[in-house]
């Protein structure tokens, strides 16, 4: 992520107060090396930090959170891939983190087996197939070690795929939607309404504990 980047992924609300301030120290950090050379280039440097360190304690960076009413893993935008960790939030996606969300692959199967909606049917037709056989799943799995489990063995594997090529996603995407996967692998055991539902429905065939006497 680059600062430009870095800096509109604040302002869109994105961000959480230690992310923020993560964000701070890296801005402080580059400047310091402009600040070090001296002449006009160190007092744009230095004109430009004190303007985002105003801005900064203005807390005008909240202002996205406020106004889209969102939180952190709940809300990513229909043309953007970020993380969702929340029940709403995951019922609530819409366009290419749908597409993201049904490439897990309990997820996924769970909808093969007609145990979940799957947002009833409205996602890519190219998301078929469970793991490495899933396009999206491979997008979001390029690169990155993970522990694979095979005939009862566990192997650490590290992958390229090819084919990924113009349609990847950044190393942060990639980041977010392994998030969003371990929230939907806690959301499966832990909860008794689908989590592809956006009517909040039961999961079929879903049986609720007793109550307590």
């Amino acid at each position: 992520m680059n600062s430009a980047h870095a800096f509109s992924y604040a302002v869109s609300g994105s961000y959480t107060e230690n992310q923020m301030q993560k964000y701070a120290q890296y801005v402080n950090n580059s400047t310091q090396a402009f600040q070090q050379a001296g002449g006009w280039l160190a007092q744009q440097a230095t004109n430009a930090l004190e303007g985002f360190n105003n801005y900064l304690t203005s807390r005008a960076w909240e202002m996205g959170k406020r106004l889209l009413g969102n939180s952190d893993g709940d809300y990513v935008g229909r043309f953007e891939i970020g993380y969702l960790g929340s029940v709403a939030g995951l019922q609530g996606a819409q366009g290419f983190m749908r597409d993201y969300i049904m490439a897990h692959e309990g997820l996924h199967q769970d909808w093969l087996d007609d145990k979940i909606s799957g947002y009833d049917g409205n996602f890519s037709p190219l998301n078929t197939g469970i793991g490495a056989e899933n396009i999206f799943w491979r997008r979001s799995m390029n690169g990155l070690l993970h522990l694979e489990t095979k005939d009862d063995v566990t192997r650490l594997k590290h992958a390229h795929y090819l084919e990924s090529a113009g349609g990847g996603l950044s190393f942060r995407e990639r980041v977010d939607v392994q998030k969003t996967w371990n929230a939907i692998g806690y959301h499966r055991t832990k909860n008794l309404f689908d989590i592809t539902s956006e009517t909040n429905k039961a999961l079929k065939g879903a049986t609720p504990p007793p109550e307590a006497e």
